[in-house]
């Protein structure tokens, strides 16, 4: 079983989000404010380019609402829909021009 997983390293959140694959005798955790402040500061760094214009109908403010919702599912959703929202995070990340 392959799910997406972050670490935590001595600052509370290791910022390299890798594909953990399950190893015996260690548990699945996700710890969803980690994940959080990770894909936060990831969409951050991410739109700085696009400027601090969001508003509305701009490319910004859209990414802007759909990363709130995914934001929003992780911290109030079920654990197990953490693949599917990690998931669309990955989606989203694919709508910012390079």
């Amino acid at each position: 079983m392959i799910l997406e997983y972050i670490s935590p390293n001595r600052f509370g959140v290791n910022f390299n989000l890798i594909t953990w694959s399950y190893i015996m005798n260690q548990p699945l955790v996700h710890d969803s404010q980690q994940i959080v402040n990770r894909i936060k500061y990831e969409f951050r760094e991410r739109t700085k380019k696009l400027g601090n214009k969001n508003e509305k109908g701009t490319l910004l403010h859209t990414l802007q609402v759909e990363f709130s919702y995914i934001v929003n599912e992780i911290q109030r959703g079920p654990s197990f829909f953490l693949p599917k929202l990690l998931s669309d995070y990955q989606q989203l990340l694919k709508k910012i021009p390079n």
